[in-house]
């Protein structure tokens, strides 16, 4: 009988070794399991293609390529007036994320006719520009205003025919982040000597890549205008 009693004893302590190691094995293992890493959430830098956000833009980050300058063309004989305007990039730990370049130009105080138009090309990347197209479902806005032609295009998208007689699209913005300087020449595709640019501007966001959030310190400035004849 004695011997029965011991042996339910040593059972029983048995099953306390088990039931507490089985325990604390447990709470061993909930500590040791590590928690997912959070995910950084990348923000989105969005330009969306409408005149309301434009001006929105325009208010906060804006540069001015040209203003109240002449320009004309010759039928097949280039540009008699154009333009080379170099900017340059502050900020470089940001980039440009989105934007929007506008144009507004006259004739002699009326709006552009279907044949005449604006030239705007990359200095050193001439396949990325040319003689911008102004159909309805290429820019964000063509309207005639006292007189004038305003265009807006969203800054990623823009629709050419360059040079060479070619057509293509080119993200302008991811352009501009290329290096600290980019040219571009501009022109008034019209044969009449009065052609007028009133105005030549590009309205952008930033944003840090590292972080993906938007910021406020890349800068555009325009650091030389130069007239030219080609």
């Amino acid at each position: 009988m004695d011997n029965i009693k011991t042996a339910l004893v040593y059972l029983a302590i048995g099953l306390v070794f088990v039931i507490g190691g089985a325990w604390v094995s447990s709470i061993i293992n909930q500590t040791a399991t590590p928690t997912p890493p959070s995910t950084l959430q990348r923000s989105v830098v969005e330009c969306p293609n409408d005149s309301q956000s434009f001006a929105e833009t325009q208010s906060s980050t804006d540069v001015v390529l040209l203003n109240d300058v002449q320009s004309y063309a010759k039928a097949g004989d280039g540009f008699p007036i154009a333009y080379n305007v170099v900017l340059k990039r502050t900020a470089l730990q940001s980039q440009i994320a989105c934007g929007y370049l506008h144009f507004v130009v006259d004739i002699g105080g009326k709006p552009l006719h279907s044949w005449e138009g604006f030239y705007m090309v990359p200095t050193n990347s001439e396949q990325f520009g040319g003689h911008l197209n102004l159909d309805p479902n290429a820019v964000i806005a063509n309207t005639e205003v006292n007189g004038k032609t305003d265009v807006i295009y969203p800054l990623n998208d823009i629709e050419y025919k360059a040079p060479d007689g070619s057509t293509g699209v080119a993200d302008w913005a991811s352009l501009l982040n290329v290096s600290a300087d980019i040219g571009f020449t501009i022109a008034l595709n019209t044969t009449n000597p009065a052609g007028h640019i009133d105005l030549v501007e590009i309205a952008y966001k930033c944003w840090n890549p590292q972080t993906g959030a938007q910021t406020n310190d890349c800068g555009l400035a325009t650091s030389s205008i130069q007239q030219i004849s080609n």
